[in-house]
């Protein structure tokens, strides 16, 4: 049985609310995450028996009765049934190694990257298509202590970047647009910034900084290309777990108007709304 919110936006009139309330079927249930869980500790086990198992076929009952009296008679029996305890041995291990990928843990190379490419058409589909697509990115970061790292992204050309940003109960400490997003708690939506090519000046990275709730000194290292972004809060069990966080280096701005105020704007706010809930319950069943 669907949930209520799923129920509800299943019965929009807007595709792009179904096509993300059709990812919640996709994700794993606790019994498969268990069943994946125990593949993988009994193939290792039986595995790491299979030694011992092979090495006993050498031991001799009379020697061992020498140090262990009692274990002469259970040596005998094992020599009596040794092709058949190693057959059964080998064949569940083979067995659970052949099984464990084919219910492995969806994350995040299937559900939550289908989730992210759905987010980014939604964003930037309004744009010129002849834009390379690495000019827009959808990211998601999670909370680790004190910082926010990447866990997932739409852009396959950036995702081994090790970017992180500071986050504390003082704002003053947050780092990024990712960091204000997550201690602020809603949606935060910055655009009109300037681009920082080799003509930019200092005035340039200091509104880019302050804009983004960086240092002008982490830009000049940095040199970010996004020339506009759009933060969501990301909970997971009543809890914000991290920020989901796109941005656009191209010609087209983030698809989000902030002022008009007009039915078309809170639509948008309502998709992007519900892409941080989205992600948050697709979290819920992958990590549970």
């Amino acid at each position: 049985m669907k949930k209520p919110l799923e129920k509800g936006i299943a019965r929009s009139d807007d595709m792009r609310y179904r096509k993300f309330a059709s990812l919640f079927g996709d994700t794993m249930r606790p019994l498969r995450v268990f069943a994946y869980r125990a593949c993988l500790v009994l193939q290792w086990l039986l595995g790491f028996l299979l030694l011992p198992a092979s090495a006993l076929l050498k031991a001799r009952p009379e020697s061992v009765a020498k140090w262990l009296p009692d274990a002469k008679w259970a040596i005998e029996a094992y020599h009596d049934n040794a092709w058949l305890i190693l057959f059964l041995l080998a064949a569940f291990t083979q067995a659970f190694r052949f099984l464990a990928p084919k219910i492995k843990p969806v994350w995040p190379s299937s559900a939550m990257h289908e989730l992210l490419k759905q987010a980014y058409r939604f964003a930037f589909k309004k744009g010129p298509r002849e834009e390379p697509p690495h000019l827009h990115r959808v990211t998601l970061f999670e909370k680790k202590r004190k910082k926010l790292i990447i866990r997932a992204r739409s852009c396959h050309l950036t995702n081994t970047s090790q970017t992180t940003f500071a986050i504390s109960d003082n704002p003053e400490e947050c780092e990024g647009v990712a960091g204000w997003t997550y201690v602020l708690g809603q949606i935060l939506f910055i655009d009109g910034l300037p681009e920082l090519g080799q003509n930019a000046t200092a005035d340039d990275f200091e509104m880019y900084a302050a804009k983004t709730y960086v240092s002008s000194k982490w830009l000049q290292e940095k040199r970010p290309k996004a020339r506009s972004y759009l933060g969501i809060p990301v909970e997971v069990k009543a809890k914000l777990w991290g920020v989901l966080v796109l941005d656009s280096a191209g010609t087209q701005t983030i698809r989000y108007d902030a002022l008009s105020g007009d039915q078309a704007s809170l639509r948008d706010r309502e998709a992007y709304n519900f892409m941080g809930i989205a992600v948050g319950k697709l979290l819920e069943r992958i990590t549970q």
